[in-house]
């Protein structure tokens, strides 16, 4: 839908549905079209709908049933993680369904609150304590998530097609940031050493559930509900239409890429010139809690993160001239985890900041 009939589309829904007095579009996102609703007694909620396409492109056709997939999740999610200690440690939100329309694609949902920031615009404002604390309680949360024997993973739909498409699509942008100059027949290796990395990125054998999106765009963060001072702030996580069953180290490599992205680049605006110890320490924080909660993980899985991570550094948000020497970080690290050379991975891993007790410990035991 063009602006126009967004306005059109919207109007009409208000009408169709009187207990909500107005809407306010809500932006990020390129799949769906976001509004927060509210109602006569100041009380809101969210409205997401879907379209066969994306919101600014027609011709990018995305599959309506991606607020099925979401609605599934959050159907059972967080009911099923009030069984994990961990998760409840962690206190990290996630939003409930409320009500889900599927002849019209429209997904209604609790709402975190206005007073919200996605972490990648509210990274900045926080303290190197703040943020030492969110990727902590990630870390757990998500390791929680993806350990959880409460959740019926039969309502999460198994969808090959999209799963390989998206790691299809992951390993076309990773290439893309191959240097300048590369011949086809270096292109066509390049992505010939990823196959073994897709291929067991979707295999479904682990029956793990991830969220498929994990990244500080879909992680809200917010003041606490409570006025209490020892409150936590609030952390949530949202936008769950890539949920699925597959393995959790592509959350864990997302999630790692994007939070070194916003440090490094952090650490850029500020013109540092030395690496002080919290630079990183949202990276380590998250990287070390999820170890700590889920506890001995094979190799194999070590291995997809770092290539997961590869492919975000390769995709990753920021300027031009910023992000050329990281897309080819991204490419190299990919070569060395692909080719075997296990020391020169590692020990370029724990350079980055992997270096958390646990996984040095995990690297040294290997």
């Amino acid at each position: 839908m063009e602006s126009e009939a967004a306005e059109a589309w919207i109007s009409g829904y208000l009408a169709c549905n009187p207990e909500y007095t107005s809407a306010a579009p809500l932006e990020g996102g390129v799949s769906n079209y976001v509004y927060r609703l509210t109602r006569a007694d100041g009380s809101s909620v969210i409205l997401k709908h879907a379209e066969p396409h994306a919101i600014h492109d027609e011709n990018w056709a995305m599959d309506t049933k991606r607020v099925k997939y979401e609605h599934a999740a959050l159907s059972s999610i967080s009911k099923a993680l009030l069984s994990s200690a961990a998760a409840r440690e962690a206190n990290v939100e996630v939003p409930s369904a409320i009500a889900y329309d599927a002849d019209k694609y429209n997904l209604i949902l609790s709402d975190c609150g206005a007073a919200t920031k996605d972490l990648h615009t509210a990274f900045p404002s926080l303290t190197p304590a703040q943020r030492v604390d969110t990727g902590r309680r990630l870390g757990l949360w998500l390791a929680s998530l993806h350990h959880c024997n409460a959740i019926d993973k039969a309502t999460f739909y198994a969808d090959e097609t999209r799963d390989r498409q998206g790691m299809d699509q992951r390993i076309d942008l990773l290439s893309a940031g191959l240097p300048a100059g590369g011949t086809p027949d270096e292109k066509a290796a390049f992505v010939a050493l990823l196959e073994p990395f897709a291929a067991a990125a979707i295999q479904r054998s682990s029956r793990c559930v991830v969220h498929g999106d994990f990244w500080p765009g879909n992680v809200l963060v917010g003041p606490p509900h409570e006025k209490d001072d020892a409150a936590q702030d609030l952390l949530a996580v949202i936008d769950w239409e890539g949920v699925g069953l597959g393995t959790g180290a592509l959350d864990v490599g997302a999630m790692a890429a994007e939070a070194w992205l916003l440090c490094h680049f952090h650490r850029e605006s500020a013109r540092a010139s030395v690496v002080e110890p919290e630079d990183f320490g949202m990276l380590e924080a998250f990287l070390g809690s999820y170890l700590e909660a889920a506890g001995q993980v094979e190799e194999a899985f070590v291995e997809q993160a770092v290539v997961q991570f590869a492919i975000n550094l390769s995709v990753g948000r920021g300027g031009k001239q910023l992000m050329r020497p990281v897309k080819g970080l991204g490419c190299e690290i990919v070569e060395l985890v692909m080719g075997k050379k296990e020391d020169d991975w590692k020990r370029g891993m724990l350079a980055l900041g992997w270096g958390t007790e646990a996984w040095r410990d995990w690297f040294a035991g290997q």
